[in-house]
């Protein structure tokens, strides 16, 4: 296991959780690149067994408090747009999680205005992704530009660019990412 992609424990368990996720060593999305999705606060709800996160403009980003205990998340959130056509209200989610001593590790979703609102009051729908969701052919493609696939206990992907894993995303995700049904599956898929 390369323990620079999976530098925090809460990283490895977020990715575990997940299956397999998209990760980096260092953040893709600058302040340069980051854009709102939303005017002002952004609520989310990652995981309907616990408390909705309220994100909070700070700078270019975002800082998370969740909302039961109002205390702040360690965690830092950075969106751009996947991509400017059709999908132009999809963003990648950047989010940046370290725990006390280990390295910081960023990890990659998908974020979305929720269609018809949210029985949580979510702002955004999250689609949780999967590096293990790509073909083989994507996965070589990844590793021969750069990335790295970690297949121990849960397969994690690291790319080095915002537009690799938007290349990756749109190559298999490009039909499903305006699909709502979709999206409810992704949602779940944490």
């Amino acid at each position: 296991m390369d323990y620079r992609i999976l530098s925090g424990f809460l990283t490895t368990l977020a990715c575990l959780v997940l299956s397999g996720c998209f990760v980096s060593a260092v953040p893709l999305i600058n302040d340069g690149q980051a854009e709102r999705p939303l005017a002002g606060d952004i609520l989310v709800c990652p995981d309907p067994d616990d408390a909705c996160i309220r994100l909070t403009p700070d700078g270019a980003g975002y800082l998370g408090t969740k909302l039961d205990e109002q205390e702040r998340v360690p965690l830092t959130v950075h969106f751009t747009r996947l991509d400017t056509t059709a999908t132009d209200k999809v963003h990648v989610m950047q989010v940046r999680i370290e725990e006390d001593d280990d390295a910081p590790a960023w990890i990659y979703l998908l974020a979305r205005p929720f269609p018809d609102g949210s029985e949580t009051g979510a702002d955004l729908q999250l689609a949780w992704l999967d590096c293990a969701d790509q073909p083989d052919s994507a996965l070589r493609a990844l590793e021969y530009s750069g990335g790295r696939i970690d297949r121990g206990l849960a397969m994690t992907c690291e790319v080095t660019s915002i537009e690799q894993l938007a290349a990756m995303i749109l190559s298999e995700h490009a039909m499903d990412i305006t699909d709502d049904a979709w999206w409810a599956e992704k949602a779940e898929d944490r």
